[in-house]
């Protein structure tokens, strides 16, 4: 039967160099094993040594399958259908392993159990009489350098061994690795006759880089691109590739630094937080809520807001209580989003409100303040008004309009109480946040804390800013009045001692 098309030895290397340039000659080396691993094979034995001849190297590949080659015309046939593609399991997909390593050979022969198929400058000599009893065996007399030498051994050195698969390079074992992680997720996978992108849940492995080695992405344990990540991830099925075979989409990526980070956060430091890596992971959305507030927790510290260019006075105050405030670029788009949406995100004017800007939403649009009306006020709700209002009279000299609200901690309530300098007919308003104190705060009557907050808010009525030294002298100032009119006038403070 006559064929459509006939595979150019020449054109083949050509194409095989672009992907040894990008993952080294290794590769090589990488996609006869493979083949090996694919198979139900204990032992794989590889060996690229000199030959006589300068810029000629020797290559062996030999494994003990039983079964051998399903199909020996597979062993010459470029994109002929692949048994493996179906499985997920299986890194195969285009038969192009030996063809790949053909392309830099001189001549090659390729025994297995189906026969055996011997290339020369003659061409190809097919002997299906000529078998093997087990396994398949690879020779090849190959171009090579001192250099990619180097390349094909350490790449190999690299090889995460599937286990119960025995695999030796040069006479030297490289050795069972085990992951110091393992979970499951579903990542998309190529599958099927047209290799198509479909999710599937499987297993990914973490390892440990050694030797100053740079992170790496496997699949099923074969090394496809750097990552510079902390740690090298083995995908235990296909992973989506590119059309050179050197590199995964973006996406991909992501979301697997998303899956990595959720189960590997407790082991970043916050030194790894300015990696881009971790910044990836967490301006995914599929990153956990756990691993979202470690990762605020390690870079910028649990109780961290963000700066408002419009409110220094709120900045202020929450440098001045020890937070610290991250600046408008300090997060990406994603990571911004993925804090407010999970509610670990508050700005400085939301945790410190100043003279009522940002207690509330600044959104015109937005629900009003939920007010707690006079009938449901406890009776420790009410002693606290009639001491704020008679402490006001005394120390500022305001009638003020002291109001109980309830903004809960999980709606983006961090501040106790806000006080506004108001000019509105005069008045000035205390607002109370009882989803923060809670209801127990007020029923402990007026307490240390009581005054330690009313003077806290009404130092705004002088000044609104934390960190000015007028601010600390509105309290003392506030502070020596207090205990002038405790002295003064110990009949009406007797009550609420």
């Amino acid at each position: 039967m006559s064929r459509w098309f006939e595979a150019d030895k020449v054109g083949l290397r050509q194409i095989a160099e672009r992907l040894v340039e990008r993952r080294g000659f290794g590769i090589i080396g990488a996609e006869l094993y493979q083949n090996v691993m694919d198979t139900n094979a204990t032992s794989c034995e590889i060996v690229l040594e000199k030959t006589k001849s300068r810029g000629w190297y020797s290559l062996v590949c030999e494994d003990n399958d039983p079964a051998g080659f399903a199909d020996l015309t597979h062993a010459y046939t470029v994109f002929a259908p692949s048994l493996k593609k179906h499985d997920a399991e299986k890194a195969g997909r285009f038969n192009l392993g030996e063809k790949v390593a053909l392309s830099f050979c001189r001549e090659a022969r390729i025994e297995t159990t189906k026969g055996t198929v011997i290339f020369s400058a003659k061409g190809r000599d097919e002997q299906p009489r000529r078998r093997r009893d087990l396994g398949t065996r690879f020779w090849a007399v190959i171009e090579c350098t001192p250099e990619r030498f180097d390349e094909f051994v350490a790449h190999m050195q690299r090889i995460l061994v599937k286990p119960g698969l025995k695999l030796t390079v040069n006479g030297v074992l490289v050795p069972e690795r085990k992951p110091i992680d393992v979970f499951e997720e579903t990542l998309v996978t190529e599958h099927g006759d047209d290799l198509r992108s479909t999710k599937r849940k499987c297993a990914v492995e973490i390892y440990q880089p050694q030797d100053d080695q740079a992170a790496m992405l496997y699949e099923l344990g074969i090394p496809i691109v750097e990552t510079g990540d902390k740690w090298h991830y083995s995908v235990r099925q296909k992973v989506p590739l590119n059309a050179d075979r050197d590199n995964v989409p973006p996406a991909f990526l992501r979301d697997l630094r998303a899956f990595v980070f959720n189960h590997m956060h407790r082991h970043v430091t916050s030194e790894d937080t300015e990696e881009s890596w971790v910044s990836d992971a967490t301006s995914d959305e599929k990153v956990t809520d756990k691993a979202l507030a470690d990762f605020k927790a390690k870079k910028f510290g649990a109780n961290a807001v963000v700066e408002d260019p419009f409110n220094r006075d709120a900045n202020a105050a929450a440098l001045t209580d020890g937070r610290t405030l991250i600046p408008k670029h300090g997060l990406t788009k994603g990571q911004r989003e993925n804090l407010k949406t999970r509610g670990l995100l508050v700005s400085s004017t939301q945790a410190f409100p100043t003279a009522g800007k940002g207690a509330y939403s600044d959104d015109p649009d937005a629900p009003p303040i939920e007010v707690i009306p006079e009938s449901e006020w406890s009776e420790g709700m009410r002693e606290i008004f009639d001491y704020t209002h008679g402490v006001a009279q005394r120390l500022i000299g305001k009638s003020l309009v002291i109001r109980f609200v309830h903004w809960p901690r999980r709606d983006g309530g961090t501040w106790r109480a806000c006080y506004g300098a108001g000019h509105v007919l005069g008045l000035s308003f205390f607002d109370y946040n009882v989803g923060v104190l809670g209801k127990q705060w007020f029923a402990n009557g007026v307490t240390e804390d009581t005054d330690s907050l009313i003077l806290h808010e009404l130092g705004h009525e002088f000044c609104t800013n934390h960190a000015d030294e007028n601010y600390y002298q509105a309290l003392t100032k506030l502070g020596a009045r207090l205990k002038k009119a405790a002295l003064t006038e110990p009949e009406w403070f007797r009550p609420f001692a």
